[in-house]
């Protein structure tokens, strides 16, 4: 049995929590209205990287290592993904840490260091690499078929972009990129778990 609640906090983000008694976990679920469709020729791939990036540390815990050692020093562990649509934060953590979860998970958004630019480029980059071919053509079924069905579109775009986007992007579209789409009135948030709404 669960119940759901839904509404908005002051500066416009939008909550969902639902209430799981029997649940011994807390997974939380930052949802950014922004993917691959809201790109360009030009920008595509930038939603990706940039979701890669913010692994990268906070002014708080300024290197990649830190950053995941604050995460899973409370019993949490954090994932993401891009896709055409909405790019999603996923944070599973115990009940009793969900307050300090948020509070990282808010510092990824809000005070990125984006370091090491060089290094999550190469990791990138060997995603692109994956899709393709020993002559460099694209054989990923799923990126086949949305550039046959949306021929032109933005949804026919490769989410991870191409590597000689990746290459150009910097610290500066990056950041650009994260202030025009990464505000609370872009973002649902879903709480799941055992603790009273009101709570959550």
């Amino acid at each position: 049995m669960h119940t759901v609640l839904s509404g908005h906090l002051p500066n416009g983000l939008r909550v969902v929590t639902i209430h799981r008694p029997h649940l011994h976990r807390v997974v939380l679920t930052a949802y950014v209205k922004v993917g691959s469709r809201h790109e360009t020729r030009r920008s595509n791939g930038i939603t990706h990287f940039l979701e890669h990036m913010l692994f990268r540390g906070t002014a708080s815990h300024p290197s990649a290592a830190q950053f995941n050692h604050q995460i899973e020093s409370v019993g949490a562990s954090l994932n993401a993904a891009t896709h055409c649509d909405f790019t999603s934060f996923e944070l599973t953590v115990p009940p009793d840490a969900l307050a300090e979860g948020c509070v990282e998970l808010g510092r990824m958004f809000t005070e990125p260091e984006l370091a090491d630019i060089d290094v999550e480029r190469g990791i990138v980059r060997e995603e692109i690499l994956e899709d393709l071919d020993e002559d460099g053509h694209d054989v990923n079924a799923d990126n086949l078929v949305r550039a046959q069905v949306f021929r032109g579109h933005p949804l026919g775009y490769p989410i991870t972009g191409s590597a000689a986007n990746v290459e150009r992007f910097g610290e500066r579209e990056l950041r650009a990129h994260l202030r025009a789409h990464f505000g609370a009135r872009n973002v649902v948030v879903s709480v799941a778990g055992p603790l009273p709404h009101k709570v959550m």
